[in-house]
């Protein structure tokens, strides 16, 4: 822990050790020596609203806690990509949306709950939509006759520390990745592009979390299509020495966004 900062995250309503999931936030605490907890006490410390669901609920501890300070992520209570969706096209003017009764050509359908992983690849219009799910263009992120990538871009405060390039086969694009890479902020959005990004989250709620970002290749155009506030950490293609730069990296910035 740095001098002057608590010692202590307050998380609420939901213990992040308790299902056993690699949250990257459990290295962030382990990384500035912050001890976690889920019962209210005296003393500073942080406080952090954790639920890995796509709907939160508010309830009247969270409201007395938000009374006496910062709540991290309380406003944060819809990940769903239909809310990521609506956000984004406020924020961007343009979505991924579409109609796949009316739409012509391929287009992705998955779920509208959040970590289902499960998207696939449909043709238009179809006679009837699956309930639960939603309908997005097909995002031209091809990199080359192998693979595709996304940006995973972790959020602290109103900071993007790093953003993570994920590869995924061509054949498997909804799958994990299977490589990786790093790379700084200014290399993958323009100034313009990375304040909009900020702003979509201002405006879903995630003071602390990660977005999957894509670049469609054909149009230049950048796609905020999933939000995180209990991202977990997967770490394929980089090397241990990787590994640690990057959980250093937001560790820092964590402590830099809420002191």
């Amino acid at each position: 822990m740095i001098s002057g900062r608590p010692a202590t995250i307050l998380f609420y309503p939901v213990d992040p050790r308790a299902n056993g999931y690699d949250y990257t936030i459990k290295l962030i605490c382990h990384f500035l020596g912050y001890k976690i907890t889920t019962v209210p006490g005296r003393g500073k410390r942080l406080v952090m609203r954790w639920e890995d669901t796509t709907h939160g609920r508010m309830d009247a501890r969270l409201a007395e806690l938000a009374r006496a300070g910062e709540v991290i992520n309380l406003r944060c209570t819809d990940i769903s990509k239909k809310r990521v969706d609506e956000v984004h096209k406020a924020v961007f003017g343009y979505s991924a949306s579409v109609d796949p009764l009316v739409y012509e050509g391929d287009c992705v359908e998955k779920s509208d709950e959040n970590g289902k992983a499960d998207g696939r690849i449909v043709r238009c219009p179809l006679v009837e939509a699956r309930s639960g799910c939603v309908y997005q263009i097909r995002i031209n992120c091809q990199v080359d006759d192998e693979f595709v990538d996304e940006m995973r871009t972790p959020v602290f405060g109103g900071t993007i520390p790093l953003v993570l390039i994920k590869y995924k086969l061509l054949s498997a694009p909804f799958s994990y990745s299977v490589k990786g890479a790093v790379a700084e902020l200014e290399d993958c959005m323009s100034p313009e592009e990375a304040q909009k990004v900020l702003q979509f989250c201002k405006t879903i709620g995630l003071d602390c979390g990660e977005l999957d970002v894509l670049r469609d290749r054909t149009d230049n155009r950048l796609y905020i299509v999933d939000a995180n506030n209990t991202p977990t950490y997967r770490f394929e293609g980089y090397s241990k020495k990787q590994q640690r730069q990057i959980i250093q990296r937001m560790a820092r910035a964590f402590d830099a966004a809420f002191p």
